[in-house]
């Protein structure tokens, strides 16, 4: 399992902020959790969503037809 693809699937149970990512992970830097979600931002997968004056990355909803 990729890091980006383990990423998806924590944050497919919740947002999170950084730092919770992080401690859940136990990655070694927050440099390399940036990256991965940065790159997950990209392939707009996951969001940067801010609420409550904190930033949370979450999955991006699948868009509808109609």
């Amino acid at each position: 399992m990729t890091r980006t693809h383990a990423a998806y699937q924590l944050l497919r149970h919740g947002p999170l902020t950084l730092e919770q990512f992080r401690w859940i992970t136990c990655w070694p830097t927050t440099a390399e959790c940036k990256e991965v979600l940065e790159s997950l931002q990209r392939e707009k997968k996951i969001v940067l969503r801010r609420a409550r004056g904190c930033c949370f990355y979450d999955v991006a909803k699948a868009r509808q037809c109609q």
